[in-house]
């Protein structure tokens, strides 16, 4: 393949990754939506082949797909079904007042955070490491595409997103 359509590809590849949306604050540029596709991006800095981008792009596709079904799976866990309560209480307690100490929501008088409140930021950290979990594994399956020489510098690039990935979700 040409340097040219190496080329093509690549920016091709660029434009149609999707970076997974983001929960928390959008600080800085956007990060690649997985390890594969920070590999990806360091195309000419591991000297991938044009047949070694078509297969990491396509580990990638399926670390997606997989990535998207486990988010659907945590979001039907998450939502209420008809007839029950959310979580963390809610309606009137005993003594006709709401939830809380104040009767709002949120956190109650005492500043400490609601069990709903807790159970969503639990869950939504559970979510984030099997997405972890997830991408790992793709990114293993797909190291197999690469030659021996090429394999630490894409761990140094997989590491490195890894990296800035853990500090966006963590910088509140």
């Amino acid at each position: 393949m040409s340097p040219r359509a190496l080329v093509w590809v690549m920016s091709v590849l660029a434009g149609c990754a999707t970076a997974p949306e983001p929960r928390h604050e959008d600080v800085g540029p956007a990060l690649p939506r997985s390890s594969i596709a920070a590999v990806l991006q360091a195309t000419g800095e591991l000297q991938l082949t044009a047949e070694q981008v078509d297969q990491l792009g396509g580990f990638d596709d399926q670390r997606e797909q997989a990535s998207a079904a486990l988010r659907a799976e945590h979001e039907a866990k998450a939502t209420p079904q008809s007839g029950e309560r959310p979580s963390g209480g809610g309606g009137a307690a005993p003594g006709g007042r709401g939830r809380g100490r104040g009767g709002g929501g949120g956190l109650g008088g005492s500043g400490i955070p609601h069990r709903g409140a807790v159970a969503e930021e639990h869950h939504a950290s559970a979510l984030d490491d099997q997405l972890d979990d997830l991408d790992t594994r793709f990114y293993l399956q797909a190291e197999g595409a690469l030659t021996e020489a090429q394999r630490p510098k894409a761990r140094e690039v997989a590491s490195r997103y890894r990296e800035l990935l853990f500090a966006r979700r963590h910088q509140n």
